[in-house]
């Protein structure tokens, strides 16, 4: 697929994501549902090509501004109060998943060794940040409930990127260092932080001089882009960085935004996000055909994987549900 054929299918998503997000609102549905089925259709249009862009070009235009536009919001205060909560799910419900998910992994397919079975349930253990946010936005929840959510699936990345990097490297090696693997998720957690930080309080130092309200919008935006490439070049979590840099700025756009500029901000960002999200889903359900050709078509998927896709999403669900309850029983 050239440049030119991606830059059409964005443009002919376009009205399907307006009719999809139109039936969502009919049928009282979280749009991602048919968003995510409509790009999975769309994946098997005959004359359309193969969908098959670069991940990490996918990642690094879509992630950082969904990300700190959640937590832009979060509440500092409320952070800190619930921050046992969140780290218990951040960390502790990440490592128990990735835990349960190698055993019963390991269970499926005896001859896979056990560090790859840790690799796999360190990629599908943290909760995805974007994904939580679209569908935290459709229910009520308590505001106890939504902020451990929220908070939990925006920190979670150092944990499962953490996990995931040891668990090769013992593929690899054959031996894991839990020293190592704590000093590595210490840099990766505190590291980004940092990052984010600096960023955030140089865009309100920035912010307050610009004097013009399509420039400081403007720099608002650009502080995701900034503090998630500076701190995956310097390699430590972007994610982590994007949302201490959106917490920041979120805290502080009083003294930055005139009451007129945050008007007209929330009309830009709200447009954005929405874009955004809803293209992130169609662009998931689009990259359905290639995964399938590459595994072998529907009935090798279905004969081979099926079961064992069952199984480890039931294994996900068990293991969440029982470290919710344990960790809030105690």
């Amino acid at each position: 697929m050239n440049t030119l054929q991606l830059f059409e299918i964005m443009i002919a998503i376009l009205p399907v994501i307006i009719g999809l997000h139109y039936l969502a609102n009919r049928l009282n549905l979280p749009p991602a549902v048919p968003l995510l089925a409509g790009g999975c259709l769309m994946a098997f249009v005959p004359g359309l090509p193969a969908f098959s862009p670069d991940p990490e070009l996918i990642l690094v235009i879509f992630l950082p501004p969904l990300l700190i536009d959640g937590a832009w919001g979060i509440s500092v205060r409320y952070l800190r109060k619930h921050i046992i909560g969140i780290t218990s799910l951040a960390v502790g419900a990440v490592l128990f998943t990735t835990l349960v998910v190698a055993v019963v992994t390991h269970w499926l397919f005896p001859s896979l060794p056990w560090a790859a079975c840790a690799a796999l349930g360190a990629i599908v253990s943290p909760p995805d940040a974007v994904s939580a946010r679209a569908v935290l936005q459709q229910v009520k929840l308590p505001r106890r409930v939504l902020m451990l959510l929220e908070g939990e699936s925006l920190l979670n990345d150092a944990t499962g990127l953490v996990l995931f990097r040891f668990a090769v490297a013992a593929a690899i090696t054959g031996s894991f260092s839990t020293t190592q693997a704590l000093g590595s998720f210490a840099v990766l957690a505190l590291g980004g932080a940092a990052i984010g930080a600096a960023v955030g309080v140089a865009w309100v130092l920035i912010g307050r001089r610009l004097q013009d309200e399509y420039l400081v919008i403007t720099s608002a935006l650009l502080v995701s882009w900034a503090a998630y490439i500076l701190a995956e070049r310097l390699h430590v979590s972007g994610v982590i960085a994007t949302v201490v840099a959106g917490m920041i700025c979120g805290t502080n756009q009083y003294r930055v935004f005139t009451a007129a500029g945050r008007v007209r901000g929330i009309a830009f960002w709200t447009v954005t996000v929405f874009l955004m999200e809803t293209a992130v889903f169609m662009l998931i359900g689009l990259s359905l055909r290639g995964v399938v050709e590459r595994i072998g078509g529907f009935g090798m998927a279905l004969e081979q994987m099926a079961i064992p896709v069952l199984w480890i999403l039931l294994a996900l669900l068990v293991a969440r549900f029982t470290w919710i309850f344990l960790s809030d029983g105690a």
